[in-house]
């Protein structure tokens, strides 16, 4: 008895301090979205160690580009993988290795409708000791079928600390008479230079484990994977993502249906008919892990039984869930290209026309992810990437002098709200001894900036309104401004600066811990339309916090 009561009390314990942790919430930069390629899928992104980023694509073999400035200018793209005339060089993914040396995962596909039993499916490399601008010969992996059916597909490595990288990838090879499909896995203890016969990582029997993506985590000594799992819906397309937890040492066997290493990653449980498949996961820098999936929520549109519209995939948008530092308990889902409208759409049918699939997550060392999708969301089907900050519970910076230096202005921000191409607000804070200093910078386009309007409120204590002309400090439900401060015009929208004494916070009763809320509203037709951070409402539980 006293066995079970200590077992309870634990269990009771993790399950409060799961719910106690604060997740951090992501505000998509709408104006710094990019078009990286102009036609292709499965973009997949890496910040190098130097700080380059770099993305390739698939389309008419594998292409490379490469940005110097964070992302917001690209190089022009070049074939670095070309088709042959008997395969087509798909899924290509990106690794910088513990060296410095890339390595370039892809996936060679014999035509739909091949017969030819020499001209089979495989997975292959190549490496690159020059940050991509030369390649190795290719090298050899795996081998599947020749058919359609029984091939294997999108692989994605990840390496140990110890060195050795493994190559996990989707694999049909082993069920040549069955639509199973299986994750399989190689080992390279030199590099990616040579690789070990195939291994079975993870299958549950009689339905389709595809799609694997891993990520390190390092202080559980774990390789977690996602996969996209269609056994929650006992139907062969409705796939939900799934997070294998993979011990560093060998696995002895494969991890199965009722494996405890097989995870069921989100806090809230989707339908069984909700189609969420083709996942991908990063771990952020704070920690924290991402994961994003192609899904139908929020379609009005009917589908059909295999998740799909007639005749293609623009049923399902990305996604993007934040989950916490061991990789469980994802929620707090958002959509990145949300807050485009298509050219010449109603801004009113953003959420439903247009479609999001074969996405992918880079996150970088400066607190920001980027989101990449193959989409028509700007008119024509290409590769785009949009910027997102992660955002969560923040001290202002302290300052002896100027508190926004002139190379922090475009710094990752404290707080964003930046819900569509035209409008975003960006919040950045400082503070000394006596006052607390804000730093809102408003982006809009020259049509709404007369009515456009933004706030930050403290606690429902204190608030701080910006107008095109000016901000204005008041007291919570007092409406004479206890303090003014001058706005000036930008290129793009304007900037406002206040300097708070901390006195008259704490007067307000805004001190300690208080809950922090940035609100954006945007003049539309003759209404207006509020935005504020994800995931939050106009209750203070629901918001960030600032440390004062």
């Amino acid at each position: 008895m006293i066995r079970i009561f200590f077992v309870f009390v634990l269990g009771l314990s993790a399950l409060c301090g799961a719910a106690r942790e604060r997740r951090s919430r992501i505000a998509w930069d709408v104006p710094t979205c990019v078009r990286l390629f102009a036609h292709g899928n499965y973009s997949r992104m890496i910040e190098t160690r130097s700080g380059e980023l770099i993305a390739v694509t698939d389309g008419g073999g594998v292409w490379l580009a490469r940005s110097c400035d964070g992302g917001r200018t690209w190089s022009e793209q070049r074939l670095v993988v070309p088709n042959t005339p008997t395969h087509d060089m798909a899924v290509p993914d990106l690794m910088e290795c513990r060296d410095g040396s890339l390595l370039l995962c892809y996936n060679p596909r014999a035509a739909h409708d091949n017969a030819d039993p020499a001209r089979r499916f495989g997975i292959r490399v190549r490496r690159s000791e020059d940050g991509g601008r030369t390649w190795s010969d290719e090298i050899f992996v795996h081998d599947a079928g020749h058919r359609f059916g029984d091939g294997c597909w999108e692989p994605s490595a990840v390496q140990l600390p110890d060195g050795e990288i493994r190559l996990f990838f989707a694999d049909e090879g082993e069920f040549p008479r069955s639509d199973e499909q299986s994750i399989g896995m190689c080992r390279s203890r030199d590099g990616g230079r040579t690789w070990s016969a195939a291994e079975r990582a993870a299958f549950r029997p009689g339905f389709r484990d595809g799609m694997p993506v891993p990520g390190l985590l390092e202080e559980r000594r774990r390789v977690l994977v996602a996969i996209e799992d269609n056994g929650y819906s006992h139907h062969m397309n409705h796939f939900q993502p799934t997070v294998l937890r993979m011990p560093w040492r060998r696995c002895r066997t494969a991890i199965g249906a009722r494996s405890r290493r097989r995870t069921y990653p989100f806090v809230r449980r989707m339908e069984a008919a909700a189609t969420a498949g083709a996942p991908y996961l990063r771990r952020a820098a704070t920690g924290e892990w991402l994961l994003s999936w192609q899904g139908n929520a929020g379609r009005r549109q009917p589908l059909l039984a295999d998740g799909f519209k007639p005749g293609e995939v623009g049923a399902l948008r990305m996604q993007v869930a934040m989950g916490d530092r061991s990789g469980r308990n994802f929620g707090c889902v958002s959509a990145p290209f949300d807050g485009f409208a298509r050219p010449g759409a109603d801004p009113a049918e953003r959420l439903h026309d247009y479609y999001g699939n074969w996405n992918a997550l880079c996150a970088t060392r400066d607190g920001g992810v980027w989101a990449l999708s193959a989409t028509d969301r700007f008119g024509s089907h290409a590769c785009m990437a949009v910027k997102g900050w992660l955002l969560h519970d923040f001290a202002p910076r302290r300052c002896a002098g100027d508190p926004f230096p002139a190379e922090e202005a475009l710094a990752a921000p404290d707080l964003a709200v930046a819900p569509r191409a035209d409008a975003g607000l960006y919040l950045r804070t400082a503070a000394d001894d006596r006052q607390l200093y804000l730093h809102v910078r408003i982006v809009c386009g020259d049509s709404i900036r007369s009515g456009i309007e933004a706030e930050i409120d403290f606690g429902q204590r204190f608030r701080v309104r910006i107008g095109e002309s000016e901000a204005v400090c008041m007291r919570a439900g007092d409406d004479a401004p206890c303090q003014t401060a001058a706005v000036r015009p930008t290129d793009d929208g304007f900037v406002a600066e206040a300097a708070i004494d901390r006195w008259r916070l704490r007067r307000c009763g805004v001190r300690g811990r208080t809950p922090v809320q940035a609100t954006l509203r945007v003049p539309q037709g003759d209404s207006v339309r509020t935005y504020r951070i994800v995931d939050t409402d106009e209750h203070p539980r629901s918001w960030l916090r600032i440390d004062l």
